[in-house]
């Protein structure tokens, strides 16, 4: 399967069990996009928002990220994923302090939000949607759930990355294209490429943007 971002014409039909199968299945050392070390997006969110303002994180399933953030002090996160089953792993993991986020099983494209956020972060969720409705409704939801002059910090693979993941295919893109998805809805203020060394120290391509809405 081509890995061009111009050519899935049609939807990949995922069964509505998916991810929840997988993460009964596997732990959060088992998915190849596990990061323990968050710190490089911490700093990137520590330095466009401060710790009163509204940070979700779309996809964000059994990520440390919301760990982090709260011992950055911040005070209203929300964490969503498409697997209540991942959202569990990350509340244990937590304990106590998991009363303090805001919790949302659903799909990111059909978000709604109680109040706009101030940044929006995602890694490793939009290449997952291989085709223009999909990525549409993405950009859509992004675009109504972020307050204007907010932020997005997103990460997908890089268009030579890996063209499957957990048995899916994937869209991968460049900076460059990443950022033109969201043409006219936000404007690129950082770009990057880097390595990601998964779980058991394979490498995988991935590309970033920092987008400041409206």
């Amino acid at each position: 399967m081509s890995n061009d971002p111009e050519h899935h014409p049609e939807a990949e039909q995922v069964p509505e069990n998916y991810w929840p199968n997988v993460w009964q299945t596997k732990s959060p050392n088992d998915v190849s996009w596990f990061q323990s070390d968050v710190q490089a997006t911490v700093d990137r969110i520590v330095g466009l928002t401060n710790s009163s303002d509204h940070v979700v994180d779309v996809g964000g399933g059994a990520s440390v990220l919301v760990d982090a953030l709260l011992s950055c002090s911040y005070t209203r996160l929300t964490v969503n994923d498409l697997s209540r089953e991942a959202l569990t792993f990350a509340r244990n993991r937590i304990g106590a302090a998991a009363e303090k986020v805001h919790w949302i099983d659903g799909d990111v494209r059909t978000l709604e939000l109680a109040e706009p956020a101030r940044l929006w972060h995602d890694r490793a969720v939009l290449h997952f949607l291989t085709d223009k409705p999909s990525t549409g409704a993405y950009v859509e939801s992004l675009a109504r759930n972020v307050q204007r002059g907010g932020f997005a910090v997103i990460s997908t693979f890089a268009a030579d990355g890996p063209t499957h993941c957990s048995g899916l295919a994937v869209t991968g893109r460049t900076p460059l294209e990443l950022g033109s998805l969201f043409h006219g809805v936000g404007t690129v203020t950082e770009q990057w490429s880097e390595i990601h060394l998964t779980p058991w120290g394979a490498e995988q391509k991935f590309s970033g943007v920092v987008l400041r809405i409206g």
